[in-house]
């Protein structure tokens, strides 16, 4: 199967962050700073010096990781040449082949340890906090569809 397509920024964005959420070990850090916020501000009403910095402080907490990965995003689009552009996908029996204008990746579904499928993309797990994303909008059919469910599970049972 082949599927050729071109992202958006938000496409990107979202794909990350849900890359993100999918990774215990990165949930956990992100939640540090929001509950360091939520301590500070109890601390703060507890004391009476709750004001709006408080408040700004816990908005800003609560926002850095999305915050922080849109900013990533955006940087790299800006910066990085295999980011941008069209992405091809070529999914077989022996693996996927990821490619675009400045680079080319071919990985065996043995260096392929978890693929992934949500509401919006299929993700290609190449380690634990790490993957490759077929955004759902390209498959075009059910038949498509299903060929890529079979192609994964087949492969992931191995």
């Amino acid at each position: 199967m082949r599927f050729e397509f071109q992202t958006s920024f938000w496409e990107q964005y979202v794909g990350s962050l849900t890359i993100l959420l999918r990774v215990p070990s990165l949930v956990a850090v992100m939640a540090v700073i929001p509950l360091i916020a939520v301590l500070v501000l109890w601390s703060n009403i507890n004391s009476g010096s709750f004001g709006f910095g408080s408040i700004a402080f816990v908005v800003w907490a609560v926002g850095f990781a999305p915050l922080l990965t849109a900013v990533s995003v955006w940087l790299a689009r800006r910066r990085n040449k295999t980011v941008v552009g069209s992405y091809v996908f070529e999914i077989d029996e022996q693996g996927i082949r990821v490619s675009g204008a400045v680079f080319e990746m071919k990985l065996a579904w043995a260096g392929i340890p978890r693929v992934v499928e949500t509401k919006r993309f299929f993700f290609f797990f190449i380690s634990s906090q790490r993957a490759h994303y077929l955004p759902k909008r390209v498959i075009t059919t059910d038949q498509q569809l299903a060929e890529l469910r079979r192609l994964v599970s087949s492969r992931a049972s191995q």
